[in-house]
């Protein structure tokens, strides 16, 4: 049996299919309108939210380069495939604004996820300094990487540094389990 989301996705691959063959009169209607995924489209869990005090606990308790990963995080509500392949020319220090336009997951690049996502955003000079200071001892590659692994001279994987790190820091800071990379996007669009 399949997972409620794997079911939703295959139902709307099937309605973008049917509604081709509507628009080219092989049928009628579209018979996977009358389907229905039960929880194909429920979340599972109520998201996690911090306060901004609450957030403002988790970066003091990173080492670099998670420290500022996670500030970018918290302050522009980005999603973790898009901060680790942040490029130096992406951010523009004296116009203050950081272009988004590229996703990584697993070492592999992509487009960001929606057209939406592809922006220039302003950045508060509070985290202006902060990449300031991050970009004198952050390791520099060829292409240019803001978050490049030493050992790998490419971008950094996001999985390991929320287990290893973020979920550890949150604990720490006595914010419980669960807190990661989504959480600060969920957190960021509550503030707002």
């Amino acid at each position: 049996s399949l997972a409620p989301k794997t079911k939703s996705h295959i139902r709307g691959l099937m309605h973008t299919i049917f509604e081709c063959a509507r628009r080219w009169e092989l049928v009628d209607r579209n018979p996977i309108s009358l389907v229905r995924v039960r929880g194909g489209s429920k979340r599972l869990k109520v998201p996690r939210v911090l306060t901004a005090e609450q957030f403002c606990l988790i970066p003091p308790l990173l080492p670099e380069p998670y420290r500022t990963q996670v500030w970018v995080a918290g302050c522009l509500g980005l999603r973790a495939s898009e901060i680790m392949p942040l490029k130096w020319s992406d951010i523009n220090f004296d116009e203050f604004t950081l272009l988004v336009q590229r996703s990584m997951v697993h070492g592999r690049g992509a487009d960001v996820k929606t057209e939406y996502s592809k922006d220039r955003v302003p950045l508060d000079p509070a985290l202006v300094e902060i990449l300031l200071a991050h970009r004198t001892q952050s390791h520099r590659t060829i292409e240019d990487w803001v978050f490049a692994n030493p050992e790998t001279d490419r971008p950094y994987h996001q999985d390991p540094i929320q287990q290893n790190h973020i979920r550890e820091a949150g604990k720490a800071a006595g914010l419980g389990e669960g807190i990661g990379w989504h959480t600060f996007r969920h957190s960021y669009r509550s503030w707002l």
